[in-house]
């Protein structure tokens, strides 16, 4: 009998830990459902970082370029 509480009490604080989880956004459980969009987006979201850089790389890049340009200013000074 002490086993199905111990089992009860288990399923209890699982409960607890994947609603902490799901209020975090780190999973779907009860009250929230993915869509498929957002499954999609999860699963295919790795494999277009790595077909098409993203806005931070073409950022830092039109950064890089412009400090080189000013230093080549510079040098010319």
């Amino acid at each position: 009998m002490w086993w199905l509480l111990l089992a009860l009490a288990a399923l209890v604080v699982a409960d607890r830990l994947l609603l902490r989880a799901e209020a975090r956004g780190w999973v779907y459980y009860r009250r929230h459902r993915a869509t498929s969009t957002q499954v999609g987006s999860a699963a295919f979201g790795p494999v277009f970082d790595l077909i098409q850089p993203t806005r931070q790389v073409i950022v830092e890049e039109r950064d890089r370029q412009e400090l080189m340009r000013e230093q080549a200013g510079q040098d010319e000074e």
